[in-house]
């Protein structure tokens, strides 16, 4: 009589505690090591390091040259291993319905390269675990500057939408609001979703650039050239401590 061996089914999200870079350390423990090992290693050719929250370190080899190194690791969010393929990729490339969500995921920020050669762009950054609120409030810690963020422009997949609705989101959304939202002044008439979404951790996701009033809508061409049409002006930097205002509009 022969017997007949079943292996279970093993989903790669069963491996990982946090999906994609929702899987990061939080924000406010992230900068409690980094901020301690900033003081015990200080290193005179390290050109940019910890203190800015650059993606990438930049180290003087000598007068003429640098090295730039940059690491990233993030746990599976999708079953299918061609998918999770696909999107990691993309994810160390960059910097309808679940089609509608792995087509964006898997979408090249190819274009950043294109903008930071932009006179009139001042910064960009990638938007990813530490969610849209987290990376620009990096971007008003580097610059000294505060930011007006209107909620009503800011690009949200159709197919999320009732699920941020809903309350349905990664574990990264809590951590991240009690990491920084300290550093968030939210409109009274802003509903608990819609601050959610904001601190929404993203894997592989879409760029922030603040730019010259003149040079908008170069920006905004040079997006909608790379395919992603739903680019838009969502805020203002201005004068002030650094700190996020979302406004309802």
């Amino acid at each position: 009589m022969s017997e007949v061996l079943v292996m279970p089914e093993i989903k790669l999200t069963q491996l990982s505690h946090g999906g994609g870079c929702g899987c990061k350390i939080a924000p406010a423990l992230l900068q409690e090591i980094l901020g301690k090992a900033k003081d015990k290693l200080p290193f005179a050719n390290l050109m940019v390091g910890t203190e800015t929250s650059d993606d990438a370190a930049v180290y003087r080899l000598n007068d003429q040259q640098a090295i730039i190194a940059t690491t990233d690791l993030f746990m599976p969010i999708v079953d299918d291993p061609f998918d999770f393929g696909r999107i990691a990729a993309t994810n160390s490339l960059s910097a309808e319905g679940y089609a509608q969500m792995i087509a964006t995921t898997t979408q090249l920020n190819a274009v950043g390269s294109e903008l930071s050669a932009l006179h009139d762009v001042h910064a960009l950054t990638d938007v990813t675990g530490f969610s849209l609120l987290g990376h620009l409030l990096e971007m008003c810690r580097g610059s000294g500057l505060a930011a007006e963020l209107q909620f009503g422009q800011v690009p949200i997949l159709s197919e999320a939408l009732p699920l941020a609705q809903q309350g349905i989101g990664p574990g990264a959304i809590d951590r991240n609001l009690a990491s920084y939202g300290h550093e968030v002044d939210f409109a009274p008439r802003l509903e608990n979703w819609q601050r959610r979404v904001l601190a929404d951790a993203q894997t592989s996701g879409g760029l922030l650039v603040a730019v010259e009033h003149d040079g908008v809508d170069e920006v905004l061409s040079c997006f909608q050239s790379a395919g992603f049409a739903q680019a838009a002006v969502i805020g203002t930097m201005k004068s002030g401590a650094p700190r996020v205002t979302v406004i309802n509009n």
